[in-house]
């Protein structure tokens, strides 16, 4: 994986949370973040 800034990246993120699970999934393209779900 190299750090150039046109690489396109999609990140998952989990919450655990207390007594509701979460999560999100982001996209990420040059230098713009997009909220897929």
């Amino acid at each position: 994986m190299n750090n150039k800034l046109d690489d396109t990246f999609v990140i998952m993120g989990i919450d655990p949370g207390t007594n509701i699970m979460g999560f999100g999934i982001i996209k990420v393209e040059k230098k713009e973040m997009r909220l897929m779900i």
